[in-house]
């Protein structure tokens, strides 16, 4: 008989064996740890018995949606200040406060949404959060990279950058089913999630805030806050001509 995710962790890999089932995650990758960096802060069950490379690698994965952010505010803070990694580093959070406050709420105590068994997280698991900000955030850069804020790039640019965006982001959805954290549907849903919001997020900034920067960030280098020192690299003034994407959104005009 299979144990719902919420019943306590098991502590021995014949006891994770028995409690979820012998073709069960947390039976292959046995105990988690319940260490509050990993359990709390990262919500990903890293594995503590027999830890392999690929328990590390995607143990790795499971933190990269708070590691990004974490790395982007650094260097905004300490290098330099611009509405792109702005931008980059407020996606996280907004897609959070968004699932939480609508989507979590609204799907409730559903059949779904239990964790896999044995899970060291204890929140409901539908959807992925850790899904929807890889997969979000990495289209949305994905499309700065190819039509916003790097389409004058040379090819070759282009193409290393969206490479490694991929190899960052994009094995996140598949790390959360490996540790044991979701279910496939969770993940699905997750990812699904993501590709909305990095469509809705390219979209509103590209071609509703980003026409409003140069004059905000003049007004900022005059007034009160001109000690942020804030550049313009997401929408300089002379980007205001038509991009391949521009007759969708001002058709009307």
């Amino acid at each position: 008989m299979h144990v719902a995710a919420k019943s306590p962790p098991c502590s021995t890999l014949e006891e994770c064996c028995s409690l979820c089932g012998d073709d069960s995650e947390r039976c292959s990758r046995g105990p988690c740890s319940m260490n509050v960096i990993t359990r709390t802060f990262f919500s990903i069950s890293a594995p503590t018995e027999s830890v392999g490379f690929w328990d590390v690698v995607f143990s790795f994965y499971g933190m990269v949606p708070y590691l990004v952010p974490a790395a982007i505010a650094l260097e905004l803070i300490f290098h330099r200040r611009s509405w792109t990694r702005l931008f980059a580093f407020l996606f996280i959070p907004i897609v959070a406060i968004i699932n939480a406050v609508i989507l979590v709420k609204s799907l409730g105590e559903c059949s779904e949404c239990e964790r896999p068994c044995g899970s060291c997280v204890s929140s409901n698991g539908m959807p992925s959060g850790h899904a929807t900000n890889a997969i979000g955030l990495c289209l949305w850069l994905i499309l700065e990279t190819l039509l916003g804020v790097g389409k004058q790039w040379e090819l070759v640019t282009k193409a290393t950058a969206c490479a490694g965006l991929i190899l960052l982001f994009v094995p996140v959805p598949y790390s959360r089913m490996y540790l044991g954290d979701h279910t496939a549907l969770q993940v699905g849903i997750g990812s699904a999630d993501g590709v909305i919001f990095g469509l809705v997020y390219f979209f509103v900034l590209r071609y509703v805030v980003g026409k409003r920067l140069p004059s905000a960030t003049e007004r900022m280098m005059k007034g009160r806050f001109q000690f942020i020192k804030m550049f313009n690299d997401f929408y300089p003034v002379k980007e205001d001509r038509p991009t391949a994407l521009a007759p969708l959104m001002n058709s009307e005009q």
